[in-house]
């Protein structure tokens, strides 16, 4: 029988681990924004706010984590996609 739920947190681990790899340069937020963002597309996906924001199974009110992932989206700026490309 398969445990799904093993498969799921080794998955949630192996994007944490390819996350940090990527944003190693970047802070702490912005280093979960990127690893929430890379885990909910593919958990969904979609690349659609709503759909990511649902996969990504918080307490908080769907519209709360749609406003955080948006606005930190907005503030992702061209400085931050440099440090990434290095």
């Amino acid at each position: 029988m398969v445990d799904y739920n093993i498969i799921g947190s080794n998955l949630k681990r192996k994007i944490i681990r390819f996350s940090e790899e990527v944003s190693s340069a970047l802070s702490r937020p912005k280093f979960k924004f990127i690893s929430q963002m890379i885990y909910g597309i593919l958990a969904s996906g979609s690349c659609l706010l709503s759909e990511i924001g649902r996969k990504l199974d918080e307490k908080t009110s769907l519209k709360k984590i749609i406003d955080r992932l948006s606005r930190n989206l907005k503030d992702f700026n061209e400085k931050n996609r440099d440090v990434l490309l290095e």
